[in-house]
């Protein structure tokens, strides 16, 4: 039978005809009749059960073809399975079948990944070092050292580890060390300057290590500067700060729970106490942890002691630190206690609630949700972010981008008195803290899409106010007096080129679902803009974001720059409702030939009717109109686009432009933070 003959067989028919004739047909007829079977769950049947006794290679072509067209849902029950699969397929072949896969040079040859897997599953090693040394085979070095790693051979694992040819980077001699089974062996090369290691994979060599003993011996004898040696010029934390946080890596990777306290009170090793504190918080027994801080022999001092407080479970021994007179906590050593207690009355019951003042809510409408970001740096920063989410309903969270720094985010919030006063009592909490806001905090505002929702005359308004008063935008989103900060053009960059283009014409036409992405689809190829519409249609958070605001935890702040562009939103939106509604305003506003301050006025007299809240914006833009700064962010900002640039740098895996050497460190963490939000959308959509 041709294959126009068998095209026109049913699926079920194919399957038969595959059975019965399985010896007289070439793998790549089989292959073809596969691939032109319709139904779906016929053909993950195939997989299973291989009718045409597919061999070795064909059946994981025969998968991966199936896996390109997203024929399997994409979970971790499909990775099991498919993993499985390879497992099975693999235990069924033998090493001739599995070395023809691998030498295979045809166009439907497989890929090195899983080539790796083949190789690694060989019984023969000679057939392994066959297939690492055929010079028709060209791996990458990680997947060579991924293979010498399975070698049953540990002098050949050394032999390749010590060839200067392979050229091998610290990641890839970590592989192969971390396969040793000689322990004592991993320590010595991991010793071992000509290795130029570097701290992480250290780490990892040391973790991998099972020998508590041989990992007690080396915290003995442990030196941060000679750990560190191959890291220098990355590393921007103080030497101590490393001390302690690669011991308390090195002593939790111990087993033994006894053995990690038993480390807190050798003198060799010398643990501080952040060491200590981190060590016993890390213990599962909470019984063994509440024994630690009455241990004399361990010693913890009251903010180390207040630490492992805060993340025990038992409320009741908490209470008793708390109001135990005897221990020297300081104020910000109890209330560290007092946020982590499960009370939502807590804060009232220690009298830690701000002035009944602040007990006021915002006029803005109360279908409008906001989401607020506090970020500060501080010592009780890690601390506040360990307990997470025990502020009344806020969760406070790590931020790369900080230095000993929180995120404290709070849950979906309005405009009325209670939220607001919970953002004042959250704000009042971080003072008390000692925290406070650097040049490296900002202060991002959400509001849901769905105020403006489908309505696309507010779009349209939304979008010209900003278009029009941008800078302005900038010059009121701080307090009085207070500048930008210095790396805004990295994180919170304008986005004066972009919307020239969208108004080139004048105006902007928004009619239709299509209109409406094609017109904000310039404004989304980065969220580090001063306003961020990356998150629109996104599920679990469909926001429009403000970033352009200073870090701040002063409570009036936040309020005013709420009022600011939920103002914006509001009247954009009541502009489209009611035509007639600020018309005037608005025309003033797209007036061409106004002044700075005279689109200042008019942008207050849109966006406030009461002129005490115009005077709180007028003051704030008078008092840093001239700064250089925004002369600096207009010119900067096309340096960061992610067209036209001129010297490109690759950091974080995305090409960017020239980066200034001070904003360098910044801006890496940006992009890292940028690539994790983006890690739900396809590669294709990242790329471009």
């Amino acid at each position: 039978m041709n294959i126009s003959e068998l095209a026109k067989l049913s699926d079920e028919e194919k399957i038969e005809y595959l059975k019965n004739h399985n010896t007289e047909l070439s793998e790549a007829t089989k292959l073809d009749i596969l691939k032109d079977i319709k139904n779906n769950d016929l053909r993950k049947k195939c997989v299973m059960d291989n009718p045409g006794n597919l061999g070795l290679k064909s059946k994981i072509n025969f998968l991966i073809y199936l896996d390109r067209f997203n024929i399997f849902p994409n979970d971790e029950n499909t990775s099991d399975f498919i993993l499985g699969l390879y497992q099975k397929w693999l235990a069924e072949s033998n090493d001739n079948e599995r070395l023809e896969c691998v030498n295979d040079q045809s166009d439907d040859q497989l890929d090195d990944d899983f080539k790796v897997v083949i190789i690694k599953s060989m019984e023969d090693t000679q057939l392994k070092i066959r297939c690492l040394e055929n010079p028709d085979i060209q791996f990458h070095p990680f997947n060579i050292a991924d293979i010498i790693s399975s070698i049953n051979n540990e002098q050949m694992k050394i032999d390749y580890l010590e060839n200067p040819d392979m050229n091998f980077s610290s990641e890839n001699k970590t592989k192969i060390l971390q396969s040793l089974e000689n322990e004592q062996m991993k320590i010595d090369y991991l010793e071992n300057p000509d290795m130029k290691l570097t701290a992480k994979d250290k780490l990892n060599i040391i973790d991998s290590i099972n020998n508590n003993q041989i990992k007690i011996g080396y915290l003995e004898n442990f030196d941060i500067e000679t750990f560190i040696s191959n890291d220098t010029d990355d590393l921007t934390n103080s030497i101590t700060d490393l001390d302690t946080s690669f011991k308390t890596e090195i002593i939790n990777s111990l087993t033994d729970e006894q053995l990690r306290i038993a480390c807190l009170t050798n003198e060799n090793i010398n643990t501080d106490s952040s060491v200590k504190s981190n060590v016993i918080n890390s213990l599962i027994d909470e019984k063994l942890r509440i024994t630690c801080l009455t241990d004399q022999t361990i010693a913890l001092d009251p903010f180390a002691k207040s630490r492992v407080i805060s993340l025990l479970t038992d409320e009741q021994i908490k209470l008793h630190y708390i109001q135990d007179s005897h221990i020297d906590f300081s104020e910000q050593d109890k209330l560290l206690m007092i946020c982590s207690l499960q009370d939502n009355q807590k804060f009232e019951k220690f009298a830690l609630l701000p002035d009944a003042s602040y007990k006021k809510g915002l006029d803005l409408p109360p279908n409008m949700t906001i989401g607020i970001e506090l970020e500060a740096e501080g010592t009780y920063a890690e601390s506040l972010k360990n307990i997470s989410e025990t502020l009344n309903g806020w969760e406070s969270k790590a931020d790369l981008s900080l230095q000993n720094g929180v995120e404290v985010v709070s849950p979906i919030l309005h405009s009325t008195e209670d939220d607001m006063y919970s953002l004042a009592t959250v704000c009042n909490i971080m003072q008390k803290l000692d925290l406070n806001t650097s040049e490296r905090c900002g202060g991002h505002i959400h509001f849901g899409t769905d105020f403006l929702g489908n309505d696309y005359n507010s779009w349209k308004n939304f979008l010209t106010i900003y278009n029009e008063c941008e800078e302005i935008f900038y010059k009121m989103s701080n307090a009085t007096s207070q500048v930008p900060r210095d790396n805004i053009s990295i994180n919170a960059m304008i986005s004066s080129n972009d919307l020239s283009t969208i108004f080139e014409n004048g105006e902007v036409c928004i009619e239709t679902q299509e209109d409406f992405d094609k017109t904000i689809k310039p404004l989304q190829d980065t969220r580090q803009r001063g306003i961020n519409l990356t998150n629109i249609y996104k599920n679990g958070k469909d926001t429009i974001e403000f970033r352009m605001p200073n870090g701040t935890i002063d409570v009036e702040t936040v309020r005013e720059n709420i009022k600011l562009f939920g103002s914006l939103l509001q009247v954009s939106k009541e502009m489209s409702l009611n035509p007639e509604y600020k018309k005037e305003e608005f025309d003033v506003l797209k007036q061409k030939d106004l002044t700075e301050k005279e689109k200042v006025e008019a942008l207050l007299d849109l966006l406030f009717d009461d002129e005490q809240e115009q005077s709180i914006y007028r003051e704030r833009w008078d008092s840093v109109k001239n700064h250089v700064i925004f002369e600096r962010l207009k010119s900067e900002t096309p340096t960061f686009k992610r067209r036209d640039y001129s010297m490109k740098n690759q950091i974080a895996g995305q090409i960017v432009d020239e980066v200034r050497p001070e904003d360098r460190q910044e801006f890496v963490h940006e992009i890292k933070e940028d690539i994790s939000h983006e890690k739900d959308k396809s590669a294709e959509d990242i790329l471009k």
